[in-house]
């Protein structure tokens, strides 16, 4: 009798922890697709639109007319135009944080296994 009673424990332990494991697969797929989406390219360079890209294009656009950035394959690039360069990074940003928000919300409020198969 103790045997029956335990069995669904263990089989609903089981079930919650495959459940946490897809969904922790699904939060880590989502952050790869969300630091894919960040990167963009911009005068010939290949640019990374992630916090310090935009904090340090933001102090330069109220310092300098123009700028040489070193992009992500390590090549300087002039930059003629930093607001126009800073706008491009915040609205790259703006995007891709907006579709992860949406995703790890989406996964997030799910609660079946079936559920998180189909988001």
């Amino acid at each position: 009798m103790e045997q029956s009673m335990e069995l669904p424990s263990i089989e609903k332990t089981l079930e919650q922890a495959s459940l946490l494991a897809t969904m922790n697969e699904r939060r880590r797929s989502a952050a790869m697709v969300f630091d894919q989406s960040l990167i963009f390219g911009y005068q010939g360079g290949l640019f990374k639109a992630d916090a310090m890209t935009c904090g340090f294009a933001k102090m330069l656009t109220e310092h300098e007319a123009y700028v040489v950035m070193i992009d992500l394959n390590k090549n300087p690039i002039m930059i003629q135009d930093p607001d126009a360069f800073l706008t491009e990074l915040m609205a790259v940003y703006t995007e891709a944080a907006m579709r992860y928000y949406a995703e790890v919300d989406q996964i997030n409020k799910t609660r079946s296994k079936e559920g998180l198969t189909n988001v």
